[in-house]
């Protein structure tokens, strides 16, 4: 059932002051949000920052939705409990939502900017009981420990390590012969690359073992692309706007976008540098330039991109094609795409003795 509220006031401070909710006890916002419309029409429009597009039904908003709960519910989400929500602007932000409200849960959203501390402080203040967490946020290993041998493991314990930097233990426990078990390994603290260990200590009948699992871990790397960028020219003056999408996972910090100099184009007042700041994975912000050109002659203008990654900065210098009559004709300017982009490596961790030991790395 679908439910709607009117409002029947004279003016807007009526309204404030004498409003009050009135719906009914099984109301549920997710059934109204995605009940109320035709299966089949279009819910939800997704632009990605590399240009690809992605369109959902209100039908498959609903199913995709029943399937996040699901998952929710497996893990112990019940009315009434509060759910963290640290997912940037994509499909899974809103399915999460949806979800956790029909289940009866609370859904708090938390900015995927924030830091450890911040992220801790808010859950543990909200009283959150879980926290769904986007993976250009949270990096971590999954590391599974499965008993080869035709004995029990009993009290398996994970003890991660970060070349010489001791990383929380994690508790697997009793493993049955041909039994497996994954745990997973918080890497967010590991800021810089480092041979990532996943000892496990065991015992069996009245003996202890051990067994360890390696591989080489770099921190995710973020990588700036422009977008969807406009040019239009007012005289000797062009204007450049456009998006400055991250298409890595990891965050990009620093980001600043400026006009090059080169014989035909110069930077000009008012916006000759943008800055920009911080960058999640999989997210972007929009940027305006400002610069004289001579638009008889020119056939490029230069875009200069610095941004900071895996603690390098790095730099590189765009090429935007530049077509006057294309531009003076178009008052939305043409767009043109470019990218930088830099990619990261995963590694495979060494079987040893009964017990094996496989990291697999999230993200």
């Amino acid at each position: 059932m679908t439910w709607f509220v009117d409002f029947d006031y004279e003016s807007y401070e009526t309204a404030r002051e004498e409003f009050a909710w009135d719906l009914p006890d099984d109301y549920n916002a997710a059934h109204d949000l995605v009940g109320k419309h035709d299966g089949d029409g279009v819910a939800l429009y997704q632009q990605y920052p590399d240009g690809s597009e992605e369109t959902y039904t209100f039908a498959e908003m609903d199913r995709l939705s029943d399937r996040v709960a699901a998952g929710l519910a497996d893990r112990g989400v019940e009315r009434g409990d509060r759910v963290g929500v640290v997912v940037p602007q994509k499909p899974a932000n809103p399915l999460v939502h949806l979800a956790c409200w029909k289940l009866g849960a609370v859904s708090l959203p938390l900015s995927v900017l924030f830091g450890p501390d911040a992220l801790e402080y808010r859950l543990q203040d909200s009283g959150a009981s879980v926290a769904v967490v986007d993976t250009s946020v949270h990096d971590a290993v999954a590391v599974e420990v499965t008993n080869f041998g035709n004995a029990p493991v009993r009290e398996a314990v994970v003890v991660p390590a970060a070349d010489d930097r001791r990383l929380p233990r994690q508790y697997v426990g009793t493993l049955e012969p041909g039994e497996s078990a994954t745990v997973e390994v918080n890497l967010d603290s590991v800021r810089s690359p480092a041979n990532v260990t996943a000892r496990v200590d065991y015992q069996t009948g009245s003996e202890t073992g051990s067994a360890v699992g390696a591989y080489d871990y770099r921190p995710p790397e973020g990588a700036i692309r422009l977008t969807g960028v406009s040019l239009s020219l007012d005289g000797e003056t062009l204007t450049l706007s456009g998006n400055a999408g991250n298409v890595g996972t990891g965050e990009v910090t620093g980001v600043v976008v400026a006009v090059g100099e080169s014989e035909h184009v110069r930077p000009a007042y008012p916006q000759r540098t943008y800055f920009i700041g911080t960058v999640a994975g999989s997210e972007f912000a929009p940027f305006e330039l400002t610069a004289d050109i001579d638009a008889a002659n020119a056939s490029t203008v230069p875009v200069e991109v610095t941004y900071r990654s895996d603690g390098i900065e790095r730099t590189t210098t765009v090429e935007l094609p530049f077509e006057r009559d294309a531009v003076a004709d178009d008052a939305e300017g043409a767009t043109t795409n470019t990218a930088v982009v830099v990619g990261f490596g995963v590694g495979l961790a060494l079987l040893v003795v009964g017990i094996a030991v496989i990291t697999r790395r999230y993200r």
